[in-house]
């Protein structure tokens, strides 16, 4: 099966199910060959990665020194409290880095620490559009502000 290097992703996936191949040529315009495509590639493009048999999984929590943890920002938020042993806790994002910029409303600076609760955060890798890596430390319950009785 040949596919037009301009052609849709929706209608690539209809033609290779429609045709039941899992695999296909990229063609130019002048029918030259630029390259293979299979229908993994396909859905992944559409959906997002899709963890297989050959894929190793990766891991978004890392322990590092000191009590310091490394944590990709893709990682579920339920992983983070389950490893980290705090609660974390929200309705509207499913991931750390979501967690995070929904907490501070914001994109926040990088290699620049704040506090979100009972942990500490260290931004080590981000770009425009998502937080990619932090330094994570737990330093318990935030401290209740001065003439507050503690909960």
């Amino acid at each position: 099966m040949r596919i037009a290097d301009d052609e849709p992703l929706e209608n690539v996936l209809q033609r290779m199910l429609r045709v039941r191949v899992h695999f296909a040529l990229v063609v130019d315009e002048f029918g030259g060959t630029l390259g293979a495509i299979t229908l993994e590639d396909v859905l992944e493009e559409l959906v997002g990665d899709i963890l297989d048999e050959f894929d190793k999984e990766e891991a978004y929590i890392r322990p590092g020194p000191d009590g310091v943890f490394i944590i990709d920002g893709l990682a579920p938020l339920h992983e983070v409290n389950e490893a980290l042993g705090v609660e974390l806790d929200t309705e509207e994002v499913s991931t750390f880095g979501g967690y995070i910029t929904n907490e501070l409303g914001a994109m926040p600076r990088a290699h620049v620490p704040f506090r979100l609760g009972p942990i500490e955060v260290e931004v080590t890798s981000m770009n425009e559009r998502r937080i990619i890596q932090t330094r994570v430390r737990v330093v318990g319950p935030a401290e209740a502000e001065e003439g507050e009785p503690e909960a």
